[in-house]
């Protein structure tokens, strides 16, 4: 059985809830990615920001790319650990309707899944 250990990325690209949108924009296009985990000071994990709470935010007139990415994130919904099977990844997801969510192991965010990886674990079979 699969599990999240097995098929998340560990290269994630964090921000703190206080830096600002514009930072995270243009390193999100840098790094090619969707869904950025937003952190306390302290390193947990405590939101997600995607590019579509982005787009919403941005969409908006008068909207500042110069706002906190704590005040766009969505809350943490919840997260997974290393042996969480991806089936319950999947359903976390489908059920919340997010697309992705992040591995910790002892509050510390050590991984994202996101519906990437389950394109790839289709695509290998």
């Amino acid at each position: 059985m699969l599990k999240a250990r097995d098929v998340m990325s560990t290269d994630v690209f964090t921000v703190h809830k206080g830096k600002d949108l514009n930072f995270v924009e243009v390193m999100a296009e840098l790094r090619h990615v969707r869904h950025v985990p937003v952190l306390e000071e302290n390193g947990k994990p405590i939101g997600m920001l995607s590019i579509r709470d982005m787009l919403q935010h941005l969409s908006k007139a008068g909207a500042s790319h110069f706002i906190p990415v704590g005040e766009l994130m969505t809350p943490l919904i919840g997260s997974v650990t290393p042996d969480t099977p991806v089936q319950e990844c999947a359903r976390l997801m489908i059920e919340h309707v997010i697309g992705s969510v992040v591995v910790v192991e002892n509050d510390a965010l050590i991984g994202i899944v996101t519906e990437r990886d389950f394109v790839a674990i289709i695509a290998k079979q």
